[in-house]
């Protein structure tokens, strides 16, 4: 797991477990209620947060290029 994240998904792997226990801290919920949810929440919430994430590299870059 500590690869997979210094390496932003590059190398090592990511367990599955990781996976929930991050969808429902960016969903404010316990990781064992969201797992009694459908799939589709994780997932919605991971693909979300990688959106947010790569939208402030963009614009931290653009702020960069107009100095």
């Amino acid at each position: 797991l500590r690869q997979f994240l210094i390496t932003r998904g590059l190398s090592g792997r990511c367990p599955w477990w990781y996976r929930v226990i991050r969808a429902a801290r960016i969903l404010g919920v316990p990781p064992w209620e969201l797992q009694e949810q459908p799939l589709w929440w994780q997932l919605a919430a991971l693909e979300a947060e990688e959106a947010e994430a790569a939208a402030r590299e963009e614009w931290s870059r653009q702020v960069t290029r107009q100095r």
